[in-house]
């Protein structure tokens, strides 16, 4: 009897996307789908449901951009990016397609907690659900944390993650591990000699010149400057020795860096830097100077068609493989990344390669092919997030190290570097680990999780503010309570007068969106035990202090303002300081230092005495305040008289 094929999904960029994640699910995927094993469901990113290029895909194709209130997204850009990471179409993605087993592969914006660990749906099926997320800075965002302690089978595309939580509780964390982006490793390869120096000479590259080369997107975290800033030191330490620089970049970058003013500030001439450009006519590529954008092209003579090479070139990996036999030396300077395919490339490609000692540079330092560029840090505005700045000496040390580097040793740096990079990054072996992970999940019995779903209630469902009061208490009906009532129906009676009241509509609509909540927790609550808020606590020993602003974006930026002279009051030596907020502003919070976790606001937290307790009844937390109410109808802050006495 023939076994029946595991029904798997896959949510990430679409994999028409040379960068990132799309391009590395393009090279896992399919071989996926071709094993014969898998029926594959892909939620693409970013795109809607019925997209033309979905007909190319041998798989069943959605789009991420459904199941969402219209007018909240065209009046909202933080929901828009909410939508199009596909927040709010997983749910319906997963359980309508009764899926056996589960990828998201993208940044934690992809997985919010209230339409993934905070839902039925997921507690269901978290077992056989994989995260594969790229964190690419110190401290990891909170929101990282939540998934690791939530996901049985978290995943980080490069190890310093996993690492920094293991250093901090291994019991906790000891369950993340590691996996690569693929590669296609056979389109990067070492050419021939005769090869190289044919395509040096025919860019005007010289045999006594060497080429140091940065492959990347323009942008803030690639620092292009210490390129530049390290070749003027190297001229001036060096004036009889040719070296040069190659950008494969867009210089034309919608906000990024002004290569061409910052190489004229440092002095150098414009034949120091080469660049790539295609021509978007007859797709004829050439290294050469930079001269401007929308130049004519020579091969086809198309006017103002030849750009630099960015994310969108037409270069096919074949010729961007040529590219880098063309460099003597790959310079990798960031100051924070998830995943750097250049890294790999290069080492594939057999180009001896330099990078920072940090987040994913960790992975490529450890190797003592891979030379290390030191520096030191600064932290970001906002985030506080640690990012790298390379020391200037430190580049042109590199640059030296390549200048002067045998033919000998170069051949054991590119043998081991190109061996290595194939046993980590290679699309087969990558593929192996999702494959070894989808069979080891066990079947999902869905008809049991719908039978039981019927009689659950909506507690966290997205409400939307419809223009009539019975559309929206129909809606309310529907989405919180799922029920679908007649006109006649005393409660549809009872709320339509309460909304008809002379009182701000937005207040009485909030009011009745809370009750039907509440109505539905405790209907939740008789029909099948919940996990307890608690769990959502560290539960690490120390007291509880919880701050309450549920909205809107302006009050909790204000919040912040307190929350360093809290810490103070509260130290992290004794205390844990929670911030709850409705979910759509936590990652105003994301970084901050003062506090350790934000929390989704659930109504009772309005209540002082249901979070702290009250005589002999313990509550949940130690502290409180309610930071956008001070009255003697919402307590907001009796703790502050006997802290010192909570033991």
């Amino acid at each position: 009897m023939e076994q029946k094929r595991l029904r798997i999904g896959v949510i990430t960029n679409n994999i028409s996307i040379k960068t990132g994640l799309g391009r590395s699910a393009k090279s896992w995927v399919p071989i996926i789908y071709q094993s014969g094993k898998y029926d594959v469901y892909f939620l693409n990113q970013s795109m809607e449901n019925g997209d033309p290029s979905f007909q190319k895909y041998p798989w069943t194709s959605f789009g991420a951009m459904s199941n969402f209130d219209q007018n909240r997204f065209n009046q909202d850009q933080n929901f828009q990016r909410v939508v199009a990471y596909g927040n709010t179409s997983v749910e319906s993605f997963i359980t309508d397609n009764r899926l056996n087993a589960c990828v998201l592969a993208d940044d934690f914006w992809a997985g919010l907690p209230e339409y993934y660990f905070q839902t039925d749906w997921y507690k269901f099926f978290k077992d056989n659900f994989m995260f594969v997320a790229t964190a690419d800075s110190e401290p990891l965002l909170p929101l990282g944390k939540e998934w690791a302690r939530n996901c049985p089978n978290m995943r980080f595309w490069t190890s310093f993650a996993s690492r920094i939580l293991k250093e901090e509780n291994y019991e906790l964390y000891k369950h993340c591990d590691t996996i690569h982006a693929a590669l296609e490793v056979e389109d990067f390869k070492p050419l021939p000699k005769e090869e190289k120096l044919a395509l040096r000479h025919k860019f005007n590259i010289q045999d006594d010149e060497k080429i140091i080369m940065y492959l990347g997107r323009n942008q803030l975290r690639k620092i292009f400057g210490k390129h530049i800033e390290g070749l003027a030191e190297f001229k001036k330490k060096n004036p009889d020795k040719k070296l040069r620089l190659l950008f494969h970049c867009s210089w034309a970058e919608p906000g990024g860096w002004p290569l061409n003013q910052i190489r004229e500030d440092y002095g150098l001439k414009r034949e120091d830097i080469l660049t790539t450009y295609f021509c978007r006519n007859c797709q004829d590529w050439n290294i050469q100077p930079y001269e401007g954008e929308d130049l004519n092209c020579p091969h086809c003579n198309a006017q103002k068609s030849r750009i630099t090479a960015g994310i969108n070139s037409t270069i096919s990996e074949k010729d961007l493989n040529k590219i880098y036999n063309l460099a003597d030396g790959a310079a990798s300077l960031f100051t924070s990344g998830g995943f750097e395919f250049f890294n790999a490339e290069s080492l594939l490609a057999g180009i001896p390669l330099a990078c920072p000692n940090y987040a994913c540079g960790e992975t490529f330092c450890a190797k003592d092919f891979v030379y290390t560029i030191n520096g030191t840090f600064t932290f970001e505005h906002n985030t506080g997030f640690k990012k790298f700045v390379p020391y200037t000496k430190s580049v042109c040390d590199f640059f030296e190290y390549i200048y002067n580097l045998t033919e000998k040793e170069r051949d054991r740096v590119s043998k081991a570097g190109r061996d290595w990079a194939v046993q980590e990054f290679d699309k087969d072996v990558i593929a192996k680990k999702y494959m070894d992970f989808f069979d080891s999940c066990k079947p999902i019995d869905w008809d049991s999780y719908f039978n039981r779903k019927k009689e659950l209630k909506n507690v966290t469902a997205q409400v939307e503010d419809k223009q009539s009061d019975n559309e929206f208490i129909d809606h309310c009906y529907k989405t919180i309570l799922n029920m679908d009532l007649p006109e006649t129906d005393s409660g549809k009676i009872h709320w339509a007068k309460f909304l008809a009241q002379p009182q701000d509509k937005r207040k009485l609509r909030e009011s009745l969106v809370n009750s039907f909540r509440m109505a539905a927790q405790e209907h939740n609550n008789k029909v099948q035990p919940q996990i307890p808020f608690e769990s959502l606590l560290l539960n690490n020993g120390k007291k509880e202090f919880l701050l309450v602003c549920k909205e809107s974006a302006g009050d909790i930026l204000y919040a912040t303002a307190i929350l360093e002279s809290l810490r103070k009051s509260y130290p992290s030596s004794e205390w844990n300081i929670y911030f709850a907020c409705d979910s759509q502003f936590g990652e105003l919070l994301d970084g901050n230092p003062y506090i350790d976790k934000v929390l989704p606001y659930l109504p009772f937290m309005e209540q002082e005495i249901q979070c702290t307790g009250q005589g002999e009844r313990k509550g949940m937390f130690s502290g409180y305040i309610f930071l956008t109410t001070n009255t003697q109808r919402h307590l907001s802050y009796l703790t502050n008289n006997n802290v010192g006495e909570i033991k």
